[in-house]
């Protein structure tokens, strides 16, 4: 059968696996042949028209160049779960380790947040194939996993409302930090701003389903609020609430001083999210102080 495109375009967007496993150019030179598995259904695909600006095409050659360098200077296989330190030196992406990806998952969300916000850590993969990579190799399915949360949450706060549940509470309820909640809160009240201003672009349900995957939601959360708005991500809606913890100036010195010893130790490879949680603070402000030894470091 003819597949029609958008229905196409609509199982690519779906799908958490999507793999090339041929491709060739037809007898007249004229088009390319493609061949899809998808969620382990193959397709057969023509191409018949590329379009690239000159810059990007350049940019592509420069890191297929370094892609290949890269592969030929590792001379055997990495190691099962290597070290960030190992793939740093190596030029290979840092999610091949289960740790760093776990805990970028924990920062990001999402594994195209991820991919948003450390390309050059991921070698500019995107988060459809560290996706693929953790559930081939880690067996997880965070991603799933993650968008059920972030939906309990939301649809728990449209029904009851922010009078009724503290961000500590949701935290317990779907087992994140508090941290992690109050990002998805603000990533919500964002998403909403954009829905309510653009709602006309979003009269398809291939529409609903794009603006729901770029905005890490649910398709049901995304309609019900084109139907019946919402009660928990109007403006103001969302108010900031009391830290768990509060220190003394003293006390803060001193942990950024274990901050720094760590950070001098393990450099780059520093896990900030771990040493966040065993500190009792938050996770930014592990990332400022070590922000800030770096730029002590490149001005000394």
């Amino acid at each position: 059968m003819h597949l029609p495109l958008q229905q196409l375009c609509h199982a690519i967007d779906q799908a958490d696996r999507v793999e090339i496993t041929g491709l060739q150019t037809d007898p007249s030179g004229h088009a390319i042949d493609l061949h899809l598995v998808i969620e382990g259904s193959s397709l057969e695909c023509r191409i018949l028209d590329i379009r690239v600006s000159k810059d990007d095409w350049q940019v592509l050659q420069r890191r297929l160049e370094e892609s290949a360098a890269r592969r030929a200077n590792v001379q055997t296989a990495p190691p099962s779960d290597p070290t960030v330190g190992y793939l740093a030196e190596h030029g290979l992406p840092h999610y091949w380790n289960r740790m760093w990806l776990h805990e970028r998952l924990e920062e990001c969300g999402t594994y195209a947040g991820v991919a948003r916000a450390y390309p050059e850590s991921v070698c500019h993969a995107t988060g459809t194939t560290i996706a693929n990579y953790a559930r081939g190799v880690y067996g997880w399915r965070k991603r799933a996993r993650t968008s059920a949360r972030r939906t309990e949450v939301i649809r728990t706060l449209e029904r009851d409302g922010h009078a009724m549940w503290t961000q500590s509470k949701l935290a317990q309820r779907v087992g994140v930090s508090v941290s992690t909640i109050n990002r998805w809160l603000k990533e919500a009240a964002h998403a909403h701003r954009l829905l309510v201003q653009d709602a006309e672009s979003l009269r398809t349900d291939a529409a609903v389903e794009r603006f729901a995957e770029e905005h890490a939601l649910s398709s049901r959360v995304v309609r019900d609020w084109l139907k019946r708005g919402s009660r928990a991500f109007q403006p103001d809606a969302v108010q900031p609430q009391r830290k768990a913890h509060y220190y003394s100036s003293g006390v803060y010195d001193a942990k950024k001083a274990i901050v720094r010893q760590r950070y001098e130790e393990a450099g780059r490879s520093l896990n900030k999210s771990a040493l966040a949680r065993e500190l009792e603070v938050d996770r930014s402000t592990v990332a400022r102080w070590v922000q800030e030894f770096e730029a002590t470091s490149v001005e000394g």
